[in-house]
């Protein structure tokens, strides 16, 4: 007990310097972030695999085939957007909107997942194509999407091997 009060008494006037060095760190890697998205979605482009706001949105609101809202730990959700419906193809149990005291990243939803990474989400060889976000209209389109009262699958897949998301296809 004693150690432990002496190393709070060291710590604790360290606590602000860490937290003033942290600011700069944290803006180089939300940087990183956002450059390495960037140039994501500059890849989906070039590959004929995006779709603009407005389209999808249209998509959605006709309750044609299905968002795909893909978690990502550190950097922004990515949503993408098939034309088929996902409660038709999938043997596995997904997240839904509205589902109470579970998440996304719940081992129940492992398997779902890994099957949509694979079948749809997947940079080199999903269907599914992804939705360009304009910056500000995210709720907007949320807002629109849930009274229309489409349903859409919300996954995160994390690949075990690599230890992180996987969903730059590196």
């Amino acid at each position: 007990m004693l150690f432990g009060a002496f190393g709070l008494i060291i710590l604790l006037p360290l606590l602000p310097i860490i937290a003033v060095l942290s600011i700069p760190f944290l803006r180089i890697v939300g940087l990183r972030q956002r450059r390495r998205e960037a140039e994501f979605v500059e890849r989906m482009r070039h590959l004929g695999r995006e779709i603009s706001w407005a389209e999808a949105e249209q998509h959605a609101i006709a309750k044609e085939g299905t968002l795909i809202s893909e978690m990502l730990f550190i950097r922004p959700s990515r949503l993408w957007w098939t034309p088929e419906i996902l409660a038709d193809q999938t043997p596995f149990t997904y997240f839904r909107p509205g589902d109470k005291d579970r998440t996304p990243f719940d081992k129940e939803f492992e398997a779902f997942g890994k099957w949509c990474f694979e079948n749809y989400t997947n940079p080199s060889s999903g269907r599914a194509v992804l939705v360009e976000i304009p910056k500000g209209s995210t709720r907007r389109f949320w807002k629109k999407i849930n009274e229309a009262g489409f349903e859409y699958a919300i996954t995160h897949y994390r690949d075990k091997t690599k230890g992180r998301a996987t969903t730059d296809g590196e």
